[in-house]
C-alpha cells in the first residue's frame, strides 16, 4: 500500500445547514478523528444592545484529517454531513500548510472581529442614507452609544446630525 494513502490528510465536507459545529462534534466523539469548523465571532449593535453573533467561517463545510480508504465512509454517515467535497470522481486533500495557517490565525477555533470603537472626537464615516459616504467628527454618543452625534460640512456650514450607531463606521484619521 502506498504510503500517502495510510497517512491522514485533511479534506472538506458538506454539512447540513447551521449544523457544522454539530458534525464536527460527532466526528470527534463518534470517530475519534481530527475535525474543525472554524468559526467567525463579532459583536453588534441592536435594539437589544451589543449582541455577540457566532458563524461558521465557510458556512456548509467543515475539515476532517482522515484516511479516506478507512474512514470515507463513516464520515459521510455522521450526523450533520451531506456529503464529502469532491471535483468529479477526486477527493481533493486539503494542504496541511492551509490548516496550519487558518488555525494558527484562530483562538479555540474561533476568529474575533474587534469592530472599531466609535469614541467622541474620533472620526465617522456615515455608511447609508442620505448623508451616505460623508466624514465627520463625533462629538455626543447617547442611549449608550445607540445614537451618535457628528459634525457633517454641510453647504460650507458645520451642522451637528444625529445617526444610529449601526449606520457610522470608525474611519482612522480626518478628511482634511
Amino acid at each position: 500500500m502506498n504510503s500517502t494513502r495510510s497517512t491522514p490528510q485533511w479534506y472538506c465536507f458538506r454539512t447540513e445547514q447551521k449544523r457544522e459545529q454539530v458534525a464536527v462534534e460527532h466526528i470527534r466523539a463518534e470517530l475519534k478523528l481530527e475535525a474543525f469548523s472554524p468559526r467567525v465571532i463579532e459583536f453588534k449593535d441592536t435594539k437589544r444592545g451589543r449582541i455577540r453573533f457566532s458563524s461558521a467561517m465557510f458556512g456548509c463545510y467543515a475539515f476532517v484529517k482522515m484516511n479516506p480508504e478507512l474512514d470515507l465512509a463513516s464520515v459521510n454517515r455522521t450526523r450533520g454531513i451531506v456529503s464529502a467535497l469532491r471535483y468529479g470522481s477526486n477527493l481533493p486533500v486539503i494542504p496541511e500548510l492551509f490548516i496550519e495557517e487558518l488555525r494558527s490565525e484562530l483562538i479555540d477555533d474561533c476568529l474575533q472581529v474587534e469592530e472599531k470603537t466609535i469614541e467622541v472626537g474620533s472620526y465617522a464615516k456615515v455608511e447609508s442614507g442620505p448623508f451616505a459616504g460623508m466624514i465627520g467628527r463625533i462629538v455626543k454618543a447617547k442611549n449608550n452609544n445607540q445614537r451618535v452625534a457628528i459634525l457633517l460640512s454641510i453647504f460650507s456650514r458645520e451642522a451637528e446630525v444625529q445617526f444610529p450607531r449601526n449606520s457610522l463606521a470608525r474611519v482612522e484619521h480626518s478628511p482634511i
